[in-house]
């Protein structure tokens, strides 16, 4: 890792197959939403075109292209409405909540760093991923039952 900083401080390139391969990946995934951006290729396709593509089978290594790859927008969008909607929603309650400000503070994190996550990784076989969304919305939507019974009491 020094050595590339210090080539990359003196102008020297370096070239790096993690990069170049997820750069190929993503132009890859937008090609092919673009082919078809309603529906898609099918979701868990995108392993069979980076075969004739890229030469070797692999899945996108980023959540979002893979999903917009292979559900196109129909798929997209709620996926990423979702998202938007636990942390619009979550920021909300952290600041209109009182005693329990703390835990909404950790499923705000906790649905951030997921986000994070998706750019890097996919989790259709993470079962505990989507679980862990579950709890959140469930935990999230009842928040304001809970802030209105400590407000009565």
């Amino acid at each position: 890792m020094l050595f590339r900083s210090g080539n990359l401080l003196v102008g020297q390139s370096v070239g790096d197959a993690s990069l170049d391969g997820r750069s190929g990946m993503l132009a890859l995934g937008l090609e092919l939403f673009a082919s078809r951006p309603l529906f898609g290729i099918g979701y868990g396709n995108f392993v069979y075109y980076s075969a004739k593509v890229l030469g070797w089978g692999t899945y996108s290594h980023n959540n979002y292209i893979e999903v917009l790859s292979g559900t196109g927008l129909f798929g997209f969008v709620p996926y990423v409405l979702l998202y938007g909607w636990l942390i619009l929603r979550g920021t909300r309650l952290v600041h209109e909540s009182g005693e329990v400000n703390a835990m909404l503070r950790c499923l705000l994190a906790m649905t951030m760093t997921i986000c994070v996550i998706n750019l890097f990784s996919i989790n259709d076989e993470s079962h505990i991923v989507y679980f862990w969304l579950g709890v959140l919305v469930a935990l999230e939507s009842s928040v304001p039952r809970c802030n209105a019974r400590m407000q009565h009491e």
